[in-house]
């Protein structure tokens, strides 16, 4: 796990992937005292070269601007925490939260230009 921190509190989060028919990355958030995680899930097609676009960079546009989203930079990762932080979602207890990456893409404006994501 590595470290982030986003609006001056520190989480961890992981990035991993698997490979079947399409590819399933899955981004893990913890708090720092890991009492809640977010766990968001997204579904892409296998690429030739590293399996999940959102490895090697998946071409998106947000605002009209191209982007090369790379879940393994902290970032992206850090942009997808803070609006997940901005979902509201409750944390005042131990819990975990499973939401889709793909919808989460979306809602944050990015449109993917290849149609890698499914």
């Amino acid at each position: 796990m590595r470290k982030i921190v986003v609006g001056g509190q520190a989480y961890w989060w992981s990035y991993r992937t698997v490979r079947d028919v399409y590819c399933r990355s899955k981004l893990t958030l913890i708090t720092e005292n890991r009492t809640t995680k977010w766990i968001v899930q997204f579904t892409t097609v296998d690429t030739i070269t590293a399996g999940s676009p959102l490895n090697e960079g998946l071409r998106v546009i947000k605002e009209g601007q191209p982007y090369a989203l790379n879940l393994n930079q902290p970032k992206y990762v850090a942009e997808v925490l803070q609006h997940v932080l901005d979902m509201g979602l409750n944390t005042s207890a131990k819990s975990v939260h499973e939401l889709n990456g793909n919808d989460l893409l979306a809602g944050m404006g990015y449109q993917d230009t290849t149609g890698m994501l499914i």
